[in-house]
């Protein structure tokens, strides 16, 4: 009951923010979307309370809207992550730096061409910092820690997360860098601290909220935050109807690797067509060949965090020289067209009712009891 009381609220206080972007008679557009949820559910004291929070909502978007968010900067944090990358630099050759600078720090390509071959392969998301790499960054800390008996498994997790909420101050705690945190945070929460939720629902209403509320123009305009929310929703949503279909693989890792990549761009493939035109038939087959590998240089990566010595970057070098490898290879068989609005609407309609009709009987996600 307090669970869907929260999505009821929380979804209207998010229709609130979206209706006063998108239309100018909002109170207007309130008041139908109260009027919808009445006839309904026939509550009119929990209708009262769902106008409210879209009043809310939209009052919370016109106040906000011209807010710029400036993140927090920590000098000796900042310094240190300077002198990091100043080591990498001195220890690895170009483009290999770059490379594990991007990994590392989420730093941009110094190489235009070099870029350009990591998007069009669809392997750029790993040179930028996401929610993945800081889940795959807790469970190294997570386990290293766990060598020692003094500290309880909840001590253990709570210097894990402290450890990685300083590793997103050291990336400059940056527009992009708050997004993979945010995701990673919850990712962790949820695997980790809690196991499987039924109410993934409610995980990506918080995702939501969160957004919204460091900045209102988040989800409406950023497209980071655009395509890292229908990612994260469908590792959620659709990684567990993939993972059936793969019940023939045998390695639980490789399984779960090639479900939640298959599911994250499934879902945000139309948005990326509908902005950049840009489509690679072998992304999937790049990511699945690359992702793997990830965990190894995660590993390298966090303890070069706190040992920054040139052995540990040498370590690095055939991943890189592998990453760049694969990456020139796919970027070949790019190809551009742009979709329509309308379509990338459609195709979402249709992918959400594929995920409702088979999970309906599973999970109590589409369900609502609000008696």
């Amino acid at each position: 009951m307090v669970a869907d009381l929260f999505f009821v609220y929380g979804s209207s206080f998010l229709l609130g923010n979206f209706s006063a972007y998108f239309f100018k008679f909002w109170l207007l557009i309130n008041f139908f979307i109260s009027l919808l949820f009445y006839l309904k559910f026939k509550k009119l004291k929990l209708t009262l309370l769902v106008f409210l929070f879209l009043f809310a909502g939209s009052l919370f978007y016109l106040a906000r809207k011209e807010t710029v968010f400036i993140p927090p900067q920590i000098k000796i944090i900042s310094d240190y992550r300077n002198f990091l990358e100043e080591k990498i630099k001195e220890y690895l050759s170009f483009p290999q730096e770059n490379v594990f600078r991007g990994i590392l720090f989420g730093s941009k390509f110094d190489d235009y061409e070099l870029k350009e071959k990591f998007i069009n392969s669809g392997l750029i998301h790993l040179t930028a910092v996401s929610g993945q790499n800081l889940t795959i960054m807790f469970l190294i800390f997570n386990h290293f820690l766990r060598i020692f008996p003094f500290l309880t498994p909840g001590l253990v997790f709570y210097i894990s997360v402290l450890l990685i909420v300083f590793f997103i101050f050291l990336m400059g705690f940056e527009g992009s860098v708050l997004r993979a945190g945010l995701m990673g945070f919850l990712l962790i929460l949820i695997r980790y601290k809690f196991g499987r939720i039924p109410l993934n629902r409610n995980v990506l209403l918080l995702t939501a909220l969160v957004f919204t509320l460091i900045n209102p123009l988040l989800l409406l305009k950023d497209i980071g935050s655009q395509l890292s929310f229908l990612a994260m929703a469908g590792i959620l949503y659709l990684g567990p109807i993939l993972e059936k279909r793969f019940e023939f693989l045998r390695f639980n890792f490789l399984k779960k690797t090639l479900s939640d990549t298959l599911s994250a761009q499934i879902l945000t493939l139309p948005l990326i067509l509908y902005y950049f035109g840009n489509f690679n038939l072998f992304s999937i087959l790049a990511n699945i060949l690359v992702l793997p590998l990830i965990p190894y240089f995660m590993t390298l990566a966090s303890v070069f965090l706190f040992l920054p010595i040139k052995f540990l970057t040498w370590l690095s070098i055939p991943f890189l020289n592998y990453l760049i490898f694969i990456a020139k290879i796919f970027s070949s068989f790019v190809l551009y067209f742009k979709l329509p609005l309308i379509l990338v609407i459609a195709i979402y309609f249709f992918i959400f009712l594929e995920i409702y009709y088979s999970l309906k009987d599973e999970t109590i996600d589409f369900r609502l009891n609000l008696s």
